[in-house]
């Protein structure tokens, strides 16, 4: 689709800068290989947009099905004058109770998402039939986070790297042709962390890297105790505008047994009395600029106009649960995509090393097919095979 735009050719007000994230949108669709649909509705918007009166409605559009209001947060305010994150979390767990036993996962989880104009983010508390100290040791070694990205769909690419490695935001592999994120300053980016995780996202089939997107992450331990662990993920720039990725986990232990559905089945599994149990709390959020406003826009209205969330809303005309959809939908989706790849890591540890990767990528399918109407997208044997091809990168 050969879409000309620019400020010579529109009536109206327009700004330089307007043209050059709209072009930036469109160019970027295209090389992506996105629908035709995705790319026609993306040049209104762009075309609306460039006119000034334009980016506020855009805005509001997305505003308006916003939920700023984070309900654990809420039902626990007090809590929050807790210096102490290991106590925020303790006492926030009795709160959570009669949500982890009883929702629509059958299975101990919650999960709560919400978004402002500019920001997004999702949340899940659950408990999983792991030791804290599996999890305390396991988690907090750099490579456990690669081998929990790569689970991800849309994942394509992810190594631990030495800082010089990416020093300017350079590629270890494929370095001239892959697409990266705009550079940041130096005294922001993430490539002088001491830590990083180099990881491309793009589409879910198997594409070649050069059809994705580099995201840089400084990987830090920022607490471990014998009773309370947290690793932070952060990335300042990621595509089309979209900045200040942060992926947070912290966990504490529980002592209680407790009968837990598998990740992969619904069948009980148990845990004995001496095994305990493990409570995570996994934040995902990112903000998006006027760029990633006008894409996010073109997405949900087209091929992601069907797709939902797991918060139910309501219900429709013929009586069938309706659930959250829009930017809502979109990151609890990937939140709880994350999660599962999480569970499918700790699950894998019981099998031998040279077997876990196999593990992994077959738990994590069967884990998001439990949920089909919000996490289905791809055939077992393409998402196998694709993994195995993106491993080996």
């Amino acid at each position: 689709m050969n879409t000309k735009l620019h400020p010579k050719n529109l009536n109206g007000a327009i700004d330089s800068d307007r043209y050059s994230a709209s072009h930036f949108v469109l160019n970027a669709a295209t090389k992506m290989g996105l629908p035709g649909g995705f790319i026609a509705v993306a040049s209104v918007i762009c075309l609306s947009w460039m006119h000034t009166s334009a980016s506020a409605a855009i805005g509001a559009n997305i505003a308006n099905a916003s939920n700023t209001k984070d309900p654990v947060t809420e039902s626990t305010a007090g809590v929050n004058n807790i210096a102490d994150p290991a106590q925020i979390l303790r006492a926030r767990y009795p709160s959570l109770r009669d949500r982890l036993n009883t929702n629509g996962f059958q299975r101990p989880i919650v999960l709560d998402s919400f978004h402002s104009a500019d920001d997004v983010k999702g949340e899940i508390y659950a408990v999983v039939p792991t030791k804290f100290g599996k999890v305390n040791e396991s988690l907090a070694m750099p490579q456990a986070w690669c081998d929990i990205l790569i689970l991800h769909l849309n994942t394509k690419y992810c190594r631990v790297v030495l800082n010089k490695q990416v020093s300017g935001q350079q590629s270890p592999v494929q370095p001239s042709t892959t697409r990266q994120a705009a550079p940041t300053s130096p005294e922001r980016s993430s490539a002088h962390a001491e830590t990083t995780l180099v990881m491309n996202v793009g589409k879910k089939f198997d594409r070649p890297l050069d059809e994705s997107y580099r995201l840089t992450f400084a990987w830090q331990l920022a607490d471990q105790k014998a009773d309370y662990f947290r690793v932070q993920l952060n990335a300042d720039e990621g595509p089309l505008s979209t900045r200040d990725y942060r992926i947070t986990l912290e966990a504490i232990p529980l002592p209680m047994p407790l009968p837990f559905p598998s990740p992969a089945s619904a069948g009980p599994v148990a845990v004995n009395g001496n095994s305990g149990a493990t409570l995570l709390h996994l934040s995902y959020s990112y903000q998006f600029g006027l760029t990633g406003k006008i894409a996010m826009l073109a997405y949900l209205s087209t091929v992601g106009r069907a797709k939902v969330g797991f918060t139910v809303v309501g219900k429709n005309s013929n009586g069938d649960i309706s659930y959250v959809d829009g930017l809502r939908g979109l990151v609890e989706r990937n939140t709880m995509r994350y999660h599962l790849a999480i569970e499918s890591y700790l699950g894998a540890l019981a099998v031998a090393p040279a077997a876990q990767f196999e593990k992994r990528i077959s738990d994590w399918y069967a884990a998001t097919e439990r949920y089909p109407r919000q996490l289905h997208e791809v055939d077992r044997s393409d998402y196998i095979d694709m993994k195995r091809k993106e491993n080996q990168r």
